[in-house]
């Protein structure tokens, strides 16, 4: 009888620590996203991207163009004052990032990115392009691909070229992160 309670018990406690592992493992993260099919963006064609980075709980640093190059811009300040700033990029420049999307693939990219591990928080960059009615919005949480690394480090130097280092920031009052919606709602 002692036996056969000890092997019960014994199976018992293998399923509850079986249970415990898996549940720690799926607990906290974001179920991993089929990629969509390749979204062909068509580089002569007009288009907006916004593009943030940051984190969900501090709030995402954000570029938005506009089809006619209108770029804004809004960042965090280091004494957690939430500002912006506009610019306008030329014909060339925006076909400059036209080309890049095209060359570094980001149409076809995932529609999300997390790690295998676990984290409370990190830093996590949305992307969202918009051609008429179609768009493509891409999710990174500590996961970030060459493609989207490149892009970001290419579109900060044609930031850069347009003057984005001289701006005149202007604070927005009340804190508001109104600028960060539009690609939250994208991934939603």
């Amino acid at each position: 009888m002692k036996v056969i309670v000890r092997r019960t018990l014994s199976i018992v406690m293998c399923v509850a620590g079986l249970c415990l592992l898996l549940g720690q493992a799926f607990s906290g993260t974001r179920k991993q996203s089929k990629p969509e099919r390749n979204w062909i963006f068509a580089p002569a064609a007009p288009f907006e991207l916004d593009f943030g980075r940051g984190s969900g709980m501090a709030g995402l640093d954000t570029v938005a163009i506009s089809e006619d190059g209108k770029a804004v811009l809004h960042r965090l300040e280091e004494h957690r004052q939430w500002v912006w700033a506009t610019l306008r990029l030329s014909r060339e420049q925006m076909r400059s990032i036209a080309d890049m999307i095209t060359r570094r693939g980001l149409g076809s990219l995932q529609n999300e990115y997390t790690p295998s591990f676990r984290v409370h928080d990190g830093t996590q960059w949305v992307l969202l392009i918009r051609q008429g009615d179609r768009r493509k919005s891409s999710y990174f949480d500590n996961s970030f691909p060459s493609a989207i690394r490149s892009f970001a480090a290419d579109l900060d130097g044609m930031l850069r070229a347009a003057g984005s280092e001289r701006l005149h920031w202007q604070p927005i009052e009340n804190g508001s992160r109104e600028h960060e919606k539009l690609l939250w709602n994208s991934i939603r």
